[in-house]
């Protein structure tokens, strides 16, 4: 079985097709969302550094896209962020995104603060 690339975005061989229906909402919980619009970078930075405690972070809210086009509005609590590139507007982010009938699933993704576009999915 081939790995999925993330930066090419593309799977040889899929895991998700043919399996179990444990696999399957395995698979279907870790699909990539689309970023169409997000926060700003001063947002970005004041909910990963706002309140000592988990109850105290600040979130920010991402307008997703799923794979077949539905639109959302995520809350997402920053947990960290590294620069992808050189640029002060690119970053990898990771935290945690509240989920209907789960507390709070782990995410990572890539955003970008000047175009605020990126993905983001279930790490």
């Amino acid at each position: 079985m081939e790995r999925w690339s993330p930066s090419k975005g593309t799977t040889v061989s899929d895991p998700c097709t043919n399996s179990g229906i444990i696999q399957k909402e395995r698979c279907r919980m870790a699909q990539r969302l689309e970023i169409v619009n997000g926060p700003s970078k001063f947002d970005l930075m004041t909910s990963l550094f706002h309140g000592e405690t988990e109850d105290q972070h600040r979130q920010v809210q991402f307008e997703v896209k799923d794979a077949d086009g539905r639109k959302a509005s995520k809350a997402v609590t920053i947990g960290g962020v590294e620069r992808e590139d050189g640029s002060g507007e690119s970053w990898l982010i990771h935290g945690y995104m509240m989920v209907v009938n789960v507390p709070w699933r782990r995410i990572t993704g890539y955003y970008s603060s000047r175009t605020r576009k990126g993905w983001i999915e279930e790490s």
